[in-house]
């Protein structure tokens, strides 16, 4: 699988491997649960004019891998299908000297995700879309 997503002790650990990994331009992301306020699994939507940086983005279709920058702040996703995604909001992550407000991913069961991801750091507040 070309992109994996773990829950650890304290952090998310999202791995790319193979041409993920070249799409999204970065083999790793571990985000520490202290850093996460918030979490969602609605239809996830850009913000109107961001700006595309650095990764995959296919017209007509809803596969978006790598950065994004809106103002200011960076967005990192890897999804084929928005339905599916899992969306964590950020307070304090900086990746690479970029400081990340959206990390947005797709799971096989975005519901089930989000209910250990919130048994494991129950500071993370649930919000819907």
């Amino acid at each position: 699988m070309p992109r994996t997503v773990e829950l650890g002790k304290d952090s998310l650990r999202l791995k790319f491997t193979g041409l993920r990994h070249f799409e999204t331009l970065t083999a790793e992301f571990d985000v520490p649960y202290v850093r996460m306020k918030s979490v969602d699994t609605g239809l996830f939507q850009f913000p109107p004019g961001i700006m595309w940086r650095e990764g995959l983005s296919v017209p007509f279709t809803d596969i978006r891998e790598g950065h994004f920058e809106f103002e200011g702040k960076w967005y990192f996703v890897s999804f084929e299908d928005r339905e599916k995604v899992v969306t964590i909001y950020l307070d304090g992550f900086d990746f690479k000297g970029k400081s990340y407000s959206v990390l947005a991913f797709q799971v096989d069961d975005s519901e089930a995700f989000v209910e250990e991801l919130l048994r494991r750091a129950p500071s993370i507040e649930r919000v819907e879309a």
